[in-house]
């Protein structure tokens, strides 16, 4: 998988949707949720658990924002609630961000998620990534919702 989570240059202010490919997840898509008269999707739901990564360790959003260019490399975040949310991608995705205003890079998101244009199998996470690292080695991971 791929996630696409955004740092901000604190020299520029420019954005970029920082590119981490994810080896070690699993999914479970919990399919449509359709209301019987409308026809309208009420619930769509995906839940992802990344497990822990070989040589790419997930550190809160709040300590990604805080590290320099050069020290992202080794981390991965997932953003969700405020600014806008991480981008994932269900399979392993190569494309790069250019640098941009909030604005550009928001339309750029916008086209590589288009249903129709865009990648398939992209979404933004719809909840706060659960930390569930406490458990055994074996079994300790991300959650997050899509």
């Amino acid at each position: 998988m791929t996630i696409y989570t955004r740092w901000q240059s604190p020299s520029t202010g420019l954005i970029k949707p920082m590119r981490r490919v994810l080896t070690q997840a699993d999914f479970d898509d919990h399919g449509n949720t359709v209301a019987i008269n409308t026809g309208l999707i009420l619930n769509q739901l995906l839940i992802v658990m990344v497990f822990n990564q070989p040589g790419l360790e997930y550190i809160e959003i709040h300590k990604w924002n805080s590290l320099a260019e050069d020290e992202l490399e080794g981390y991965w975040s997932a953003s969700f609630g405020t600014g806008v949310s991480s981008i994932l991608v269900m399979h392993e995705e190569s494309y790069e961000f250019d640098w941009g205003t909030n604005e550009a890079v928001t339309s750029a998101e916008s086209a590589f998620m288009h249903p129709v244009t865009g990648v398939p199998n992209a979404a933004r996470i719809t909840g706060k990534p659960k930390d569930n690292r406490r458990s055994t080695p074996r079994t300790q991971h991300i959650e997050l919702r899509c």
